[in-house]
């Protein structure tokens, strides 16, 4: 009679209860109905795009979420305003924004006809170089992107990455101003990690407006928004915010990312768009709701006053 290894045995019992529990947890992550049915907040929004696109908005772009959920959760109301024309810019995946374009006027002149701010680059330019083809100045900005390459190597791998299209500023969007504070935002010196508000650069430049501004900066949106709502968004007049917001309880808290979105509406603007960023994103427990932790949101803004 053959016999068989009792520790064999043992081994694949345990690899077959190891498989199914990878199984399960894979089946709880991927969102079963039964299991988040009684506090999920559907936030996913999928569309099939080729290209840019432009086209007319029904409504908003948004799925409905209960009002107390909206409200709760982001301090904005659970149906926003609807943007009458859409476009998408940039790649389909991430990198691209959706933006509004009511008040954008693209001409085909000599000189620019809106002026873009693109915080964060990382080497896609796919957005930034959709806006210049479409007729805007874009200046974009990563104080990062060129640090890990030689200095005597950067002069050139610039030359080859940085569109013609595209003036592009080793600075990044903050209020640590007191390093390197003589840095100009043209000098092409990536030498230290400068950081300048928004009001700053724009002056600089020459700008008193900016028809929009998109900000992904990786989280550390949580570490300049709440300045920037009370001082830049006073001095310079943004007509539209497109923002990455990331959600993570050791960079923010669900009462902060609430009291800052809530100051941002109450100085004119409605969030008229958001959209998950599944490919970069996973859901987690947030404010008592499963939710993703990365979204995209886009804000136009409707008043010069503040809402009370």
């Amino acid at each position: 009679m053959k016999k068989y290894n009792p520790r064999l045995i043992f081994n694949c019992i345990f690899c077959a209860i190891l498989i199914i529990y990878i199984i399960y947890q894979i089946l709880l992550v991927a969102n079963l109905p039964d299991y988040f049915k009684r506090n999920i907040v559907t936030m996913d929004v999928t569309r099939t795009i080729t290209g840019v696109y432009l086209g007319k908005a029904v409504g908003t772009l948004m799925p409905k979420i209960p009002e107390n959920v909206a409200k709760k959760l982001l301090g904005f109301p659970a149906n926003p305003k609807a943007c009458e024309s859409i476009a998408r810019i940039g790649n389909i995946n991430d990198g691209g924004k959706f933006i509004c374009l009511d008040h954008m006027n693209f001409t085909k002149s000599s000189s620019p006809s809106c002026t873009v701010y693109s915080f964060g680059v990382n080497f896609d330019f796919s957005f930034d170089k959709a806006m210049a083809r479409l007729g805007c100045k874009i200046h974009s900005f990563d104080p990062f992107m060129f640090l890990h390459i030689p200095k005597n190597l950067r002069k050139q791998v610039k030359k080859k990455i940085i569109p013609h299209e595209v003036h592009f500023h080793s600075i990044g969007l903050g209020f640590d101003e007191n390093i390197n504070r003589t840095k100009k935002i043209n000098d092409d010196d990536d030498d230290g990690i400068v950081f300048k508000s928004l009001s700053s650069i724009a002056n600089e430049v020459g700008d008193k407006q900016i028809d929009v501004l998109k900000i992904d900066i990786e989280g550390s949106e949580w570490n300049i928004l709440d300045k920037f709502i009370d001082q830049d968004l006073d001095q310079i007049d943004v007509k539209q915010i497109c923002i990455e917001i990331h959600l993570n309880h050791r960079i923010t808290t669900p009462h902060q990312v609430k009291s800052i979105l809530t100051k941002l509406y109450h100085k004119g603007y409605e969030l008229w768009n958001r959209e998950d960023n599944i490919p970069h994103s996973m859901f987690i427990e947030w404010g008592g709701y499963h939710i993703r932790n990365a979204y995209e949101l886009s804000f136009i803004k409707t008043t010069t006053k503040n809402k009370h």
